[in-house]
Order: C-alpha cells, then structure tokens, then sequence
C-alpha cells in the first residue's frame, strides 16, 4: 500500500452533480436497505447500480485504477450492487466508523470511495481519517472531487453547522480479508 488515501479533483461538474442526484432521488431502491446504526446522524438512501452507471462510469474506472496504482487490492470485476446517497444538514454527522461487510461474510469491502456532490456552499461537515491522529482530508471538502481509501481505516464526517452536503459513495469488494 503505497498511501493512506488518494483523491482526484474535479471528477464531476455542475452540471453532471446535479444530473447525478436528480436520477438517483428519483430511483431510490426498496430492495436494499441502509443498516441505520446509532453513529449515523445523516439523511441515507441506495440506489441500485444499473440506474445510475452510464452517469458515475468514471468513478468506477478511476477507483479501479487507483487500486491497481496504489494498493493491489484482490477484487471482485463485478460492480458494487449499490451506490449510497448521504444528505448532512444542520448537526447531522457520521461519527467515526469503518466500513466493512458482516462477520462471516465471504466477500469483505476493500476499498472506499466518495465523491461530493453538494450542489452549494455549506460549512462544517469535514471529512477525517483516523491514522493514529484526526487527519482532515479538505480535497473533499470541493464538490466534484471524489476521495478513495481502504475500507478498515475509521472515518467520519463532522456535524454540517450550515447548508446541505451531499455526497455519494460506493465500496470495492473482493475475498474476505481471512
């Protein structure tokens, strides 16, 4: 593993945020359900994949990319089933965690990635990586930029003090990590 995260500016623009979060408002899934869990103070929704991907492609292809770049990851070709939508306004927050799949599972999720889409300024709402310190990443605090990392580091996203903060992320899978 060459670094702790990587980040890529400008991914999406204006024009493509906004497209983005419209298609998938539109077609939130009712076949996957968000875990709620008591860290998570933030507005969440999935999306099944099909129904965005001609729209977020190069998302997927930068973050494969990076991990080929970066971390060489074994993962699965197949694409993540969902696409999780997170809606932070005043006091809503995300509190440290990691992502990763149930005990037991035979699949575990290897890498993360975010990308903003917020549509308008907003303050609060940093992004942090807990790497032995509180380490704010501030490129994703740009809408458009889209920041990747490996799952098992803790993370948050501190309460949003005014404004609306949209994000989107999806999770690279590959063998369990046993």
């Amino acid at each position: 593993m060459l670094c702790e995260y990587n980040f890529y500016k400008n991914v999406f623009s204006s024009d493509e945020r906004k497209e983005i979060i419209d298609i998938a408002e539109k077609n939130k899934s009712f076949l996957f359900l968000d875990r709620p869990t008591s860290y998570k103070k933030v507005e969440t929704f999935l999306i099944e994949t099909p129904k965005i991907y001609d729209k977020i492609e190069k998302a997927f292809i930068l973050a494969a990319r990076c991990n080929q770049e970066f971390y060489g990851f074994e993962l699965f070709a197949n694409l993540p089933f969902t696409i999780n939508f997170n809606y932070y306004e005043n006091g809503k927050e995300y509190s440290y965690h990691r992502d990763g799949s149930k005990l037991g599972m035979a699949n575990d999720i290897k890498l993360t990635a975010i990308v903003n889409l917020s549509q308008s300024n907003y303050t609060g709402g940093e992004f942090e990586i807990f790497l032995g310190k509180d380490e704010r990443i501030v490129e994703i605090d740009e809408p458009g930029n889209m920041i990747i990392f490996p799952s098992f580091f803790f993370h948050r996203v501190k309460p949003v003090t005014h404004g609306k903060r949209i994000t989107m992320s999806f999770w690279l899978e590959g063998k369990n990590w046993n």
